[in-house]
């Protein structure tokens, strides 16, 4: 799933209270009793109003926001990194800020490439989510009850002392506070479209699990003879450029990216002779192609994964 969405950079967020065992094992028996069945009717009455070539569209954005999160998470690590080595925050901010900055105009396109989407299907989004709101503040009630159950007298000053510095500053900014919150429905929104319906499974253990259902792992991937390839593709629609972003798990000898037209007419083709396991892209000239659907396809050893593109000039 986007979050938010996806590149808010390094620097320091508000850290929620560490929580005993117990008291995430209540959190996690309401989010599996209560919020999921109602979220997952909410997400399934959504899909049921949208075409296939729509559901695509989404599947394609949701690959999309995986790339963007895992550099994130990548460049998240590269700061951590840095401080755990002695750098200080002046020199980590020197350091990630092109970075930052490029992550943070991905994601800005990336919203915008959703935004046609969002407005086109905006009453179905909201009769979809309207079962959903009606629960809300009951849900909320029930997370605030298990943390005082469980917090110490200082995590809830802290809590506390924390949403006054927040509501002073949305007092002091009605303006800001305005825009940040039309800004957030936007991005909840959007998570929820592109939410695969799938709950997060706890991870067995930090070290091997990465978290993933056994559905995340057959809807995102294609296994064969061992090899596993990613597929996607940014932006998308696209203008003038795309680029074209694939991950194999092993080393492939020869491997074939085309591009075709809605009639099956080859429009762009790359051969490549030998590919290392790992990540490639390359950049696709569009200047020539007319608006409409395209198809790109990899094939790689006996392993073959098609996806859509959407020229929009």
């Amino acid at each position: 799933m986007v979050s938010a969405m996806i590149a808010q950079g390094p620097h320091r967020h508000h850290k929620h209270p560490k929580l005993p065992a117990e008291a995430k094992a209540e959190l996690k028996q309401l989010h599996q009793e209560k919020i999921y069945p109602v979220r997952k009717a909410a997400h399934e009455k959504f899909l049921a109003g949208l075409t296939q070539e729509e559901r695509a569209f989404l599947e394609e954005r949701r690959e999309e926001g995986k790339v963007l999160r895992k550099a994130r998470k990548a460049l998240k690590q590269e700061a951590r990194t840095m401080r755990d080595n002695g750098a200080d925050r002046a020199a980590i901010r020197a350091a990630m800020e092109g970075k930052t900055t490029k992550l943070k105009e991905d994601a800005k396109a990336f919203m915008l490439s959703m935004k046609p989407f969002m407005e086109k299907h905006q009453a179905l989004i909201k009769g979809s989510l309207e079962g959903m709101q009606e629960n809300r503040s009951s849900w909320k009630a029930e997370k605030q009850a298990i943390f005082d159950k469980y917090l110490t007298e200082e995590q809830k000053e802290k809590m506390a002392e924390h949403r006054a510095r927040r509501a002073a500053r949305m007092e002091a900014h009605p303006e800001r506070a305005e825009k940040r919150d039309k800004r957030k429905k936007m991005m909840h929104a959007v998570k929820f479209v592109l939410w695969d319906g799938e709950m997060k499974k706890d991870c067995e253990n930090k070290e091997g699990a990465t978290g993933k259902t056994k559905s995340d792992t057959e809807n995102t991937f294609a296994k064969v003879n061992n090899a596993v390839t990613t597929l996607s593709n940014y932006p998308n629609p696209a203008i003038s450029q795309t680029t074209i972003m694939f991950e194999l798990r092993t080393e492939t000898k020869q491997a074939l990216l085309t591009i075709t037209d809605a009639q099956g007419k080859e429009m762009w083709k790359k051969t490549y002779r030998k590919l290392d396991a790992g990540e490639h892209k390359v950049d696709v000239d569009l200047k020539n192609f007319a608006n409409g659907q395209y198809f790109y396809t990899l094939e790689a050893g006996e392993q073959q994964l098609s996806k859509s593109l959407i020229v929009n000039k």
